[in-house]
């Protein structure tokens, strides 16, 4: 019966039936690209409404620190002229220069970061002798919790007077040339209450210059000045100033200059190494007090090197030698020495002592000679 059917074909009909009904469904596989796919649409979906409420929740955020910036503007527009400062700024007063505190926003507490910059402002028009007749208040509010938001920056100006003493000053490196963006603190220790002036506001503009007046009157040459920036050495008035007011304005000046290295490479006079010599470097030593003593010690190819010095110049220079002194330390052969000042050096000049110049921002290579 069986080999009659399959010669009549009844069984190739019964395939065909099948392969008819697998054609009308679905496979495994078609099912399973159809899952993929929509998982894929609907993570997109996901993805974009998820990106577009974070982007309303930032907007409200930012527009909640303007709402605080703005009170705290008011707020301090509300006090008396004369308490309007912060407590490490020009002018003084008892306002926080950083607070840290915590918020209730629409959705959630928010914690901010509140900065206050209080500085003297002088319409160019003014010609008296006080002229500091604004004050610039700015105030800065950061979340703490979300650093992908930028700070929003308030500022306002607030009328008034400033009576008092004034000082200019101008900070430039060793070349003469204006060094902007110098952080400056001015303190005075004799006055009661003490002077400190020490608030982000006091840095130098584009011109390198910072004009602080409001300052309370000191004829016995206490006030002093420091200025320093990152990478730069730091400087401070070797003697005070006085502070008188109204005109002559008090003007002062200060020199800082990008850091710099210096490498030396010890020999005797075959050119073989000398490993193992401690070398002192000394300077610059006519400026008290940023005189300062380093050692370093030759490795087995001869070579010390020291970092992070302040500029040397031909007045102000500083001084290499071996530890314990050595009167045979010399140049290479002809070769000639920096220009230094004869009365920048020390009285009598220690033996074996070589005497160098150095640039801002600049690493020196120096060769010496030992036996």
């Amino acid at each position: 019966m069986l080999l009659e059917k399959l010669r009549r074909g009844a069984l190739p009909a019964k395939r065909d039936n099948l392969a008819s009904g697998r054609d009308a469904g679905f496979t495994l596989v078609e099912v399973l690209v159809a899952v993929v796919l929509l998982a894929a649409c609907l993570g997109g979906l996901a993805q974009f409404f998820s990106s577009a409420m974070a982007r309303n929740m930032d907007s409200q955020t930012r527009s909640q620190l303007h709402q605080i910036a703005s009170a705290d503007i008011e707020a301090i527009r509300a006090l008396p002229y004369g308490e309007i400062g912060t407590v490490l700024g020009n002018p003084h007063g008892k306002i926080p220069d950083v607070d840290s505190e915590i918020f209730q926003g629409v959705s959630t507490d928010i914690p901010v970061t509140i900065t206050r910059e209080i500085s003297f402002v002088t319409d160019p028009s003014y010609v008296g002798d006080y002229p500091a007749n604004y004050r610039r208040l700015t105030v800065t509010v950061e979340s703490t919790d979300s650093p992908r938001i930028d700070p929003v920056v308030v500022s306002t100006f607030i009328g008034g007077g400033a009576e008092g003493g004034a000082l200019d000053i101008t900070v430039v490196n060793a070349a003469g040339e204006p060094v902007p963006d110098a952080h400056l603190t001015i303190t005075n220790d004799k006055l009661s209450p003490k002077v400190k002036i020490d608030s982000y506001a006091t840095r130098t503009n584009t011109e390198g210059r910072l004009f602080l007046p409001g300052l309370r009157e000191d004829k016995t040459f206490n006030y002093y000045v420091a200025a320093k920036k990152t990478g730069y050495n730091e400087a401070v008035t070797p003697t005070g100033f006085s502070v008188k007011k109204g005109k002559p304005f008090t003007t002062v000046t200060l020199t800082i200059d990008l850091l710099c290295d210096l490498t030396v490479q010890l020999t005797n006079y075959a050119g073989t190494p000398r490993p193992g010599i401690v070398l002192q470097l000394s300077g610059p030593l006519s400026v008290p007090p940023w005189n300062y003593t380093m050692t370093a010690t030759t490795d087995k190819y001869g070579y010390a090197s020291f970092t992070g010095l302040r500029y040397a110049t031909s007045l102000e220079p500083c001084m290499l030698q071996t530890s314990p002194p050595n009167s045979n330390l010399s140049l290479p052969a002809g070769t000639d020495p920096d220009p230094v000042d004869d009365d920048a050096k020390p009285k009598p000049v220690p033996a074996g002592a070589i005497f160098l110049m150095l640039d801002g921002g600049v690493s020196r290579a120096v060769e010496l000679l030992l036996p």
